[in-house]
């Protein structure tokens, strides 16, 4: 099968690496010239993923033509350039493609999910939707892993499972895509949350107090915008929510230990340095859970937390009073 991945950061190449090592012939697209010229050159992206070599019959392009000759078109870019992307994308785009969103987040100017934005400019019925507790160094290193795949299509389901399940990466079919975008969404503000408690220097018993809180929270919300409460219980919700809320690897979890430790221009600089999903996630899913007036406890004391001047303390004020 021919699979063209969009982006070349760190997920992007990890999910690369995985078609490619089911014998499917891969594409990697990146806009920036210098990036494909970089990876052409090292076959590593050596800032966001250093040591993992790009075998040489993957191709690197700046051409988004070449999607014209793949089956299945796998989007791995960060949100705020999702958008541009999708509409770039369009002109290109034929009846037999099936599409794989595996951008995580939500844009902050219209409060969108990526699945929302996509289908608001390319009309297919073959979307889906990837989402689960993976790091991009542990899937490009061929660790066990497992992921949730979400599509009203049973077709484009069963392509992209045939091409990507192996015999150590799990895939678990779902067709409930809004509450698996949104588990892949939510973990990372509650992974902040995670990382103030570490920076915080709290016990594991209070930790664990978070997650039991933040799972629950997570199932609401789920439920609250039309998704499945089973999806809270499945990779894309607990277990994607437990991976990025006890790692250092997590940016997320790394921005709330800073949260707790550093100034306020360090964590500025982490930010602007970052890519850190939960951050702006975080703007987006406070102003549609207080239009919606869904009750969110968790994510509302962040909210007020990193933008309203509220003391961090009230975060183990609010654990032990729920």
């Amino acid at each position: 099968m021919k699979i063209t991945v969009l982006g070349a950061g760190a997920y992007g190449i990890a999910l690369a690496l995985a078609f490619y090592r089911n014998h499917n012939r891969v594409t990697i697209w990146t806009k920036l010239e210098e990036e494909k010229d970089e990876l052409l050159a090292y076959h590593e992206n050596k800032k966001a993923l250093p040591g993992i070599y790009i075998p040489d019959d993957i191709i690197i392009t700046t051409d988004l033509s070449c999607i014209q000759k793949s089956q299945i078109i796998v989007i791995a870019i960060p949100i705020p350039f999702f958008r541009d992307t999708c509409l770039e994308l369009k002109p290109y785009v034929q009846e037999n493609m099936h599409f794989c969103i595996a951008s995580k987040g939500m844009e902050n100017h219209t409060n969108q999910f990526a699945h929302e934005i996509f289908q608001n400019i390319i009309s297919t019925s073959h979307l889906s939707i990837l989402s689960g507790p993976t790091f991009a160094i542990d899937l490009a290193q061929n660790c066990p892993s497992g992921l949730n795949l979400a599509s009203i299509s049973e077709e484009t389901s069963m392509i992209i499972k045939q091409c990507l399940e192996s015999s150590v990466l799990k895939i678990m079919v779902t067709h409930d895509m809004i509450g698996t975008e949104l588990g892949g969404s939510i973990k990372n503000v509650m992974a902040i949350i995670a990382g103030m408690l570490e920076g915080m220097q709290q016990s594991e018993t209070t930790k664990a107090l978070f997650l039991v809180e933040a799972i629950e929270e997570m199932k609401n919300l789920i439920m609250a915008f039309g998704g499945h409460e089973v999806t809270a219980y499945t990779l894309a919700g607990i277990g994607d929510l437990l991976l990025t809320c006890t790692s250092t690897k997590s940016r997320n979890f790394t921005l709330g230990i800073l949260l707790a430790t550093k100034s306020a221009e360090d964590i500025q600089n982490y930010i602007e340095n970052h890519t850190v999903e939960g951050y702006f996630t975080l703007l987006s899913i406070y102003q549609l859970i207080q239009e919606k007036k869904i009750s969110s406890p968790l994510i509302e004391l962040l909210y007020q937390i990193l933008f309203q001047n509220h003391n961090q303390k009230e975060l183990l004020t609010l654990l032990a009073s729920k």
